[in-house]
């Protein structure tokens, strides 16, 4: 994925994760470690089935940047 991809994607993953039920959303409060699990299990489910096969990536690349997103809020 190059830079311009990776970007569009992050951009799409903040979208959907916008729209998502509260329950699916990423928790500031706790540490990655501490909601790791919940991610893998049911947050990024939920975002593969909202883009629905329309950008090619793998989990490690949608991990990736849910952690970002994690960590840049979580220090903020």
């Amino acid at each position: 994925m190059d830079k311009e991809q990776h970007k569009s994607f992050r951009d799409e993953v903040i979208q959907i994760l916008s729209g998502l039920d509260d329950s699916l959303s990423l928790d500031y409060k706790n540490t990655w470690n501490d909601i790791s699990d919940h991610v893998s299990k049911n947050i990024m489910l939920a975002i593969d089935k909202a883009l629905n096969k329309r950008m090619v990536y793998n989990q490690t690349e949608l991990k990736f940047i849910l952690q970002q997103l994690h960590r840049h809020k979580r220090d903020n």
